[in-house]
This record gives C-alpha cells, structure tokens and sequence, in this order.
C-alpha cells in the first residue's frame, strides 16, 4: 500500500425488498473502494414490494461501469421457487442487488423473472462491490 491511506469503514445497513420484512440484519466493511456486505432477511408476511430485486437497500451506491459486484447466498429456506443457485448483481451506479435464479444445471443463469422471496423465506446473502 505504500504511503497512502486507505478510506475504512464499517457499521450496520438494513436490507430491503419494499416487503414487510419480519427480521433484517446486515453489516458492512468498507475499504478503500470495495465495500463488503453480509446480510440475513426474514419475511415473516410477505405483502408485496419486488420479489427478485432488492431496492435501495446497499450502504452505498455502486462505482464503475457495467457489473460492480457480485453477492452470494449462504443459506436459504422457503423460497418461492423450485430454483437452486441464487447469484446476486450489483450494478453501476445502483445500489440494488439484482436477484438471478437458477437450477442445479444450467449454461446460463439468467433468469430474473421468478420470484424468490416469499412469507417464510429466509435468505443469508454475502460479497462485494467497488465504488467511486
């Protein structure tokens, strides 16, 4: 590293899909310009709001051009769809995590059409993006 000082950063941030979640926990580690997160949601009643994208609910706003990062799931239970692997995407100036769904084989995984979250769902979600 040098000489130079690196920006450090860490603290709590609320995940959100526009639901009514029942039980929401997420932390972040921000260094320089790479942002950590971890994440677990709960929804206990889901009563609407987008269910394969998570709006406005990163620390910070993605940095860049085109992909910024990418999250993935560590557990999951009662998701609303018959789909094995959950790859998440954060894109450029967003600070969304867009939701990709796919089964245990696949060539390729796009798939933001079905739905994920769901009443009962639990969803453990980690990874990183850049930012400016």
């Amino acid at each position: 590293i040098g000489t130079t000082e690196l920006d450090y950063e860490e603290g709590n941030w609320t995940p959100t899909t526009g639901s009514n979640t029942e039980s929401v926990t997420g932390t972040y580690r921000k260094i320089g310009k790479v942002v950590y997160i971890q994440g677990t949601m709960y929804w206990g009643d889901f009563t609407g709001g987008n269910n394969y994208i998570m709006e406005a609910c990163l620390p910070f706003d993605a940095g860049g051009t085109g992909q910024a990062g990418y999250i993935n799931t560590g557990y999951f239970y009662t998701i609303a769809t018959a789909k094995t692997v959950f790859n998440g995407v954060v894109y450029a100036g967003s600070d969304d995590i867009t939701w990709y769904a796919v089964s245990g084989t696949y060539t390729d995984n796009r798939n933001t059409s079905s739905a994920i979250f769901q009443t009962g769902a639990r969803f453990d979600f980690s990874g990183m993006y850049m930012v400016d």
